[in-house]
């Protein structure tokens, strides 16, 4: 990663790019690939534009994909998924169309 950066990435494209997975994928991935960025950003000292951006959106994905899971199981209320997860409604309830948008 470090390489491909000092050749000039523009991470205008690269956000844009996690956006539009975030938005498309079934595969958790952007968690990994934070993880990744934030390893780069430490050892290298590479400034990553939109990083925070980037930290909601692995943080969306993790959430998202624990709640299918969960719901592959069985069905929840709203109330059990806030209780398993201790996260505001608000936010949840966020995911929850957001998962209902993919279908």
């Amino acid at each position: 990663m470090h390489i491909l950066f000092l050749q000039g990435l523009d991470f205008k494209v690269i956000v844009d790019e996690i956006r539009w997975q975030s938005k498309h994928s079934k595969v958790a991935w952007i968690a990994y690939l934070f993880q990744r960025l934030k390893n780069l950003q430490e050892e290298y000292g590479v400034v990553i534009p939109d990083i925070e951006e980037i930290e909601d959106l692995a943080e969306e994905d993790a959430v998202t994909t624990l709640i299918l899971n969960k719901l592959s199981n069985r069905n929840y209320t709203i109330e059990e998924i806030l209780q398993e997860f201790h996260e505001d409604r608000e936010y949840i309830k966020m995911l929850i169309r957001k998962l209902e948008d993919r279908g």
